[in-house]
């Protein structure tokens, strides 16, 4: 035996410290993990693995006390603590079996297995403590008992949760998330466990019938050096370390709803601003459009009659019809780029360059390079939102004089730019990313690509969205 051996059998009572604490802190860790709304199914029976992780820690506890303290003990508190430790280790092992069987029988609806185990193994379970108490809780009934129940609950348990975590892997719920953390994380549980099925259901104490006559707790510390305990503390420290892995699949569940919420959002208001753009461009641009010739006409007729004063009038009023007419074209426009669909999205942007300029008086170019063109009017729309935000923002915020928006491509990757020689891209008293920074990146999100925003050298700031675009498409 070398020395390391000798060291961990001097102390065990470490190895059984850190052996409760492992499976306890796994308890706890379940318990308290928020899983409310969640879809994952699995999230609705981890109570179960938290109950076998509480009553198991607390078990290995008192293992501890007893080895430890049992000289301090009377002799009827060394039978509260037998029993204790019998009634909650033995029954964590329900908990376990259970939350191994209960997807299974979820997705077939079976809802009577489980409660027919629960029973028949309560039932195991009260006949053994029974007998123990009868028979005054001899070495004999400890053997004969640990090793039944370790056969034919400890083991089946720890392997079917073993198995439902290696199928976990291929759920397509926890694969849409696209997270290899959560799936290593069930992978390290499922050998996890696997391990320790080996460990704590086939050591057992030594028991005049076989395999426990052979494959016992003496048997393998001769073969190993090292006693059982020590390698299913090493079990219970790594299903600790994968499952803190696991349960971050509520965290990501939850940002990934929130991003598709966000995308909904930014689809209706997409929807939306095209229908009030088609309203005002097709129904009120339409009636200001023909209230504005039936003031031309009738000034004419007031005219030929030399009715000067009434004349003037409706020169007035036709001068501020017109330029209702076109504030009202302008507003549609920046609502639903009509010409996208009829003109392609380098004309809608050579039309928002032309409207900057002539709005707040800025130098705007710019500049789309063949085979640059976006044929999609959805992709195509989502663009020109991402360089109609990052003008508004360069001019309103940054106090640009010169905007230059260019759009390449370079094999399946195309490139949007917006740069600016103004003092940046959000309000300088905006601590934080404004709410126009991350719709556009929601919109990158959108269209499969990133956008990042940098600062030039020279000043001002530079806006660029870069995705993948199929060149046949």
């Amino acid at each position: 035996m070398n020395m390391a051996s000798q060291f961990i059998q001097r102390h065990m009572d470490v190895v059984f410290f850190f052996y409760g604490l492992a499976f306890f802190m796994l308890g706890v860790s379940v318990l308290f993990q928020v899983r409310k709304g969640s879809d994952f199914r699995i999230g609705k029976y981890l109570w179960l693995l938290a109950a076998f992780g509480l009553l198991h820690g607390v078990n290995e506890w008192l293992d501890l006390l007893l080895m430890t303290k049992a000289a301090v003990l009377s002799e009827q508190g060394t039978v509260v603590v037998q029993v204790a430790r019998y009634v909650l280790g033995k029954s964590s092992y329900i908990f376990l079996f259970l939350f191994g069987i209960s997807l299974p029988c979820d997705r077939k609806k079976s809802w009577r297995i489980p409660g027919f185990f629960a029973t028949g193994y309560s039932v195991m379970l009260a006949v053994f403590l029974i007998w123990g108490f009868q028979s005054g809780f001899t070495k004999e009934w400890s053997g004969v008992c640990d090793g039944i129940i370790r056969y034919f609950l400890a083991l089946p348990a720890a392997f079917l949760t073993a198995l439902l975590f290696f199928s976990e892997r291929r759920s397509p719920e926890i694969r849409k998330l696209d997270k290899p953390s959560v799936l290593n994380g069930l992978t390290g549980l499922g050998f996890s466990f696997l391990a320790y099925s080996f460990f704590v259901g086939l050591i057992v104490k030594p028991a005049p019938f076989f395999p426990a006559s052979v494959l016992n707790y003496t048997s393998f510390t001769e073969f190993t050096g090292l006693p059982v305990q020590f390698f299913r503390a090493i079990c219970a420290v790594s299903s600790v370390f994968f499952v803190c892995k696991v349960l971050n699949i509520f965290e990501y569940e939850t940002l990934h709803k929130l991003d598709d919420a966000y995308r909904e959002i930014i689809r209706i208001s997409n929807r939306e601003q095209m229908r009030i753009g088609q309203d005002l461009h097709d129904d009120l641009g339409q009636q200001l459009t023909g209230i504005a010739f039936m003031s031309r006409v009738l000034r004419e007729k007031l005219r030929t009659q030399s009715v000067q004063e009434a004349n003037d009038v409706l020169s007035q009023i036709h001068d501020l019809l017109s330029r209702s007419i076109e504030t009202t074209r302008n507003l549609s426009r920046g609502l639903y780029p009509v010409s996208i669909e009829k003109e392609g999205l380098g004309f809608a942007l050579q039309e928002l360059v032309e409207n900057t300029e002539k709005i707040f008086g800025v130098s705007c170019s710019v500049d789309v390079a063949p085979g640059a063109e976006i044929r999609s009017s959805e992709r195509s729309i989502q663009l020109f939102r991402i360089a109609q935000e990052a003008v508004t923002n360069a001019v309103k915020h940054g106090k640009a004089k010169q905007i230059a928006i260019t759009m390449t491509r370079k094999d399946r990757s195309v490139n949007l730019s917006i740069s600016d020689d103004g003092s940046g891209f959000s309000d300088p008293r905006d601590g934080q990313e404004g709410i126009g920074l991350k719709i556009m990146k929601y919109r990158a999100g959108v269209l499969g690509g990133q956008l990042n925003v940098t600062q030039r050298r020279d000043g001002g700031t530079v806006v660029n969205c870069t995705f993948e675009e199929p060149l046949n498409e």
